[in-house]
């Protein structure tokens, strides 16, 4: 398994022939170190299309700081060239084969695991909503629910040491 391959759209060949799944560095980090200054937009789509196992990832930039957000990133990775369903499936199924565990997630089928994001809209558009989250069959986030709470239940409170909003906690 290859990590974070940021470039590895420059030994596409290579890759093919060794047929190791990759998984993609995050399509919109900017180039900050040695490893990203080739980066490629349309990395992930090249990579699939010689039919490399796909996954795309996130991960934390220290010079703003923050994580980047994955269905962004799948979002950028399909308007680049991968398109919608290879771009959903790069962050649901084929992340789960590549990780070994696509008999019980990854995948909308009976006998696995009931874990789900459900959405008011296009999962990768920025204006769509978490409108539930369900895990192992059970809903652990309605959104109709939460906006009902007071503001400062909603809130994240960064001084008050113990309640974390939506799910970040117990109340």
């Amino acid at each position: 398994m290859l990590t974070l391959a940021t470039e590895g759209y420059l030994v596409l060949d290579k890759l093919a022939a060794a047929k190791v799944p990759v998984i993609v560095h995050p399509t919109m980090q900017r180039p900050s170190t040695p490893e990203t200054f080739n980066g490629h937009l349309g990395n992930a789509a090249l990579l699939a299309d010689r039919k490399l196992p796909l996954a795309i990832c996130t991960a934390f930039e220290g010079y703003v700081p923050k994580t980047r957000v994955l269905r962004y990133e799948a979002a950028m990775a399909a308007v680049n060239g991968l398109g919608f369903d290879r771009a959903l499936r790069s962050i649901t199924l084929d992340a789960a084969k590549i990780l070994g565990i696509d008999e019980q997630y990854g995948s909308l089928e009976i006998g696995k695991v009931a874990d789900l994001v459900l959405y008011d809209g296009d999962p990768f558009e920025h204006s769509t909503h978490v409108t539930h989250t369900i895990l192992g069959g059970r809903v652990i986030y309605d959104r109709a629910d939460y906006l009902k709470l007071p503001f400062d239940r909603r809130a994240l409170p960064l001084t008050s040491g113990g309640d974390y909003g939506c799910c970040m906690g117990a109340w």
